[in-house]
């Protein structure tokens, strides 16, 4: 028989023999049962098993008392014995089959010799187990959170898979996979030491699904498992045995595998280029969001460009990409904002931008508006997605508003302040506004003229700043009209904020009218400070009356006394 160079726990699952009368000065040996002994495996198909047991207790001690030991293959021949044994050893190496079942049997006499008496026999004592050799080790898998490449949780979940294999082929040889142990820092140890205070590696039953934290900081994280199957070593039941303590798993051990994962808890920053700001109703920009970054590219998990989402606040859906071309089928101003993800599941701050669609054609046929691009928006209390105007002349008199949609960390009320860009008193305008989520619009003074102006909208928690155009009608635009009265004679004055267009200049007449009959008509040239009298022949008997300067058939401004 071969001697073992480290003798491993097994169990053996062993009984007492029936029939058998013990000596009045020995006691039984002792064997506990399992199914399956775990066996260090040698050369080819052979392994060495430690056998244990607790032994006999010979009284009086005399110099024949001794224990043998007879190694049975099941349905294999004859019994196998060990030898004349100390009466103070339990623990033997034998050399066996790795997949074959065993029974073994311990017997304690006081007599030269073996102890082989016929069963029944008052001269000795024995104990009878049963057992199958495992020498062979599980092998398995590990997975973290299903393969991702990387999370922004240091709690993951580890998906195991191990089985354990037949020896042979043969049924009934597999002791199945038991349990598992952790490798949490993937140094390649197990630790497993209750006075050192750290038991991470110590051996847990076997599932299929284990959550387990992953130790801080940033960085690429490796976790590394062993399977252990259902054999199992003698229990110590002995003064001579000694348990194995190289490892934590009790049955025979796998290989350790590993998986790794990035752990990346920052969050990137999104960027944005586009190929424009400012683009007609109808037409198109391309934004693209490849400038975004990894706050520490050395260890972050890489911006998953794919999953970029853009929101464009004009009323259409989100969408989704790297790089979009979106089309705008709404006039004004809009802020949109894009926010990109990494691949361990952190999202970005927004990053915002500026789009400033214009009105088309059609709709400036009255004159109209454009915001300019909107800056100064404090995103956690007062932000605006979205500034639209409408706006028209109709006799040189405004008719308009702002339009605006965003969030509001307080209730209160929005004060538009424009001021002419060439200089100037303020307007201003108001409009309630609610705490959250709000859209609200602010009537714009009848009395602005065309031309530019500063924009400042306050709100109650914050303020933007923007721009505002207003484009006149092609009749032109008077930003003053006013009638001087001499007896029977009169004098218009009209103050031209915006001229007529070209096609239209040459035709500038102003009608005199009373009682609602024109009494009179003056022809006049495009300036910006037009004059027109009463032509002679015409008299104003008796007030009111009223100069109208047209454009064709379309009345620009009128002033009556």
């Amino acid at each position: 028989m071969n001697l073992i160079r480290r003798i491993l726990p097994v169990t053996l699952g062993l009984w007492v023999a029936g029939g058998t009368t013990a000596l009045a000065a020995v006691t039984s040996p002792t064997l506990t049962p399992t199914p399956f002994t775990k066996a260090i495996p040698g050369a080819g198909n052979a392994a060495t098993v430690a056998v244990r047991w607790l032994p006999s207790v010979f009284t009086p001690i005399t110099a024949q008392d001794h224990q043998d030991v007879f190694l049975t293959e099941i349905g294999a021949g004859p019994p196998e014995a060990s030898g004349a044994i100390g009466s103070g050893i339990g623990n033997l190496s034998l050399t066996v089959t790795n997949g074959r079942e065993y029974s073994v049997q311990v017997t304690a006499c006081q007599k030269a010799g073996l102890c082989t008496s016929p069963a029944g026999s008052t001269d000795r004592v024995e104990a009878l187990a049963t057992t199958r050799i495992d020498a062979t080790p599980p092998a398995g898998t590990v997975q973290i959170n299903g393969g991702a490449p990387a999370t922004n949780k240091v709690e993951v979940t580890l998906a195991l898979a191990a089985s354990d294999p037949l020896i042979d082929g043969r049924a009934g040889t597999s002791s199945g996979v038991s349990e598992f142990a952790l490798d949490l820092d993937g140094d390649g140890t197990l630790p497993c030491t209750v006075a050192f205070r750290d038991v991470t590696g110590c051996a847990k039953p076997f599932v299929a699904a284990a959550p387990v934290t992953l130790s801080a900081g940033d960085g690429v994280k490796q976790v590394g498992v062993q399977f252990g199957d259902g054999a199992r070593e003698m229990p110590v039941a002995c003064p001579a045995c000694s348990p194995s303590t190289a490892n934590p798993i009790a049955g025979n051990a796998s290989k350790i595998v590993t998986d790794s994962i990035v752990l990346d808890t920052v969050k990137p920053v999104a960027g944005v280029t586009q190929n424009g700001s400012v683009v007609d109703r109808g037409g198109s920009l391309t934004f693209d969001a490849s400038t975004s970054a990894e706050t520490n590219p050395a260890v972050g998990s890489g911006i998953d460009l794919a999953t970029a989402t853009w929101n464009f606040n004009d009323s259409s859906p989100p969408a989704t990409g790297a790089k979009i071309t979106h089309a705008f089928s709404r006039s004004g101003t809009f802020v949109g904002e894009l926010r990109v993800r990494d691949r361990a599941g952190n999202i970005s701050d927004p990053r915002t931008f500026s789009v400033t669609v214009n009105a088309s054609r059609s709709e400036t046929k009255a004159g109209g508006g454009v915001i300019g691009p909107i800056t100064g928006v404090p995103l956690e209390a007062f932000s605006v997605r979205s500034l639209q105007v409408t706006a028209s002349y109709q006799r040189s008199r405004l008719t308009g508003s702002l339009s605006l949609a965003g969030t509001s960390a307080k209730a209160g009320r929005l004060v538009a302040a424009l001021r002419p860009a060439s200089g100037g008193p303020t307007t201003t305008s108001r409009a309630p506004v609610a705490a959250g989520a709000f859209s609200a619009k602010i009537t714009l003074p009848p009395s602005l003229v065309p031309g530019d102006y500063a924009l400042v909208i306050s709100g109650p928690a914050g303020r933007i700043s923007s721009t505002l155009r207003l484009t006149p009608p092609p009749e032109g635009v008077a930003s003053r009209a006013v009638i001087q009265r001499a007896g029977s004679g009169a004098s218009a004055t009209f103050a031209m904020a915006a001229l007529p267009g070209p096609a239209l200049r040459g035709g500038l007449k102003v009608y005199w009218i009373q009682s609602g009959n024109i009494i009179g008509l003056t022809k006049v040239r495009a300036s910006r400070t037009i004059v027109a009298r009463l032509p002679s022949g015409s008299a104003a008997t008796r007030p009111p009356i009223r100069a109208e300067l047209r454009a064709g058939a379309q009345v620009i401004s009128s002033a009556t006394r």
